[in-house]
């Protein structure tokens, strides 16, 4: 079980953080999930910086990291991460993929080739969708990400704040061939440049109470 700062640990599955020894070691392409056994493998050269902590870099060319299985297909949960984008990203970069398409699972993607400009979306069987609608980052600036699925909507928070309430999907999230990959589309290609903190996901959607306490326990990390 994962016993790092004060973050939310209720439904907590997936926890993993450059900055703690018992997660990565500080080289090498093996991430633990301290949370469970969904663990990460790093590949293509994806580095370690020190700053903040201790973050990974992806080079935006081919870096990724891959937590391999159809283990993520919840109708309800929560993804926390924080991250910090480049200043040139590729068509469509995927900060965090669940091997979507049009069709099924889960994707946070550039909005084509407006620069780290994103949303968040969860796709139904019949192209059905949740999204956030398109939200800018700042290249350079750190920010905590937080995405929400209560079962019928997605919620995007930034640094704890709501900031989109997607509208109903109307069905269940379509799941299908799922495979959590971290700066890559599952169909491959797609590479997100910039800086990844800690990573969370839980088995529910967090209260917005929750979401900010996550905010608070690392904010002096990062900002």
């Amino acid at each position: 079980m994962y016993t790092g700062p004060d973050i939310v640990k209720d439904g907590l599955v997936f926890a993993i953080d450059a900055g703690s020894t018992r997660s990565y070691s500080g080289s090498g392409t093996a991430v633990t999930n301290l949370s469970g056994t969904n663990n990460v493998t790093l590949a293509n050269g994806v580095g370690f910086g020190s700053n903040n902590g201790g973050v990974f870099t992806y080079d935006g060319v081919d870096d990724q990291g891959n937590s391999p299985g159809a283990w993520f297909n919840y109708q309800a949960f929560t993804i926390n991460l924080w991250v910090e984008p480049g200043s040139t990203q590729v068509q469509y970069a995927d900060i965090i993929d669940n091997n979507h398409t049009g069709s099924q699972n889960w994707v946070c993607q550039q909005d084509s080739t407006s620069q780290n400009v994103y949303s968040f979306v969860v796709k139904g069987a019949s192209g059905q969708s949740s999204a956030t609608g398109n939200f800018t980052l700042t290249a350079g600036d750190w920010v905590n990400l937080t995405f929400t699925y209560d079962g019928t909507r997605v919620r995007g928070y930034n640094n704890g704040v709501l900031f989109a309430t997607g509208g109903a999907l109307g069905t269940t999230i379509n799941y299908s061939s799922q495979n959590f990959y971290i700066g890559r589309w599952g169909g491959g290609g797609r590479n997100w440049e910039g800086e990844y903190g800690p990573m969370y996901v839980y088995t529910r959607a967090l209260t917005a109470a929750e979401i900010l306490q996550n905010y608070n326990a690392q904010k002096s990390r990062f900002l």
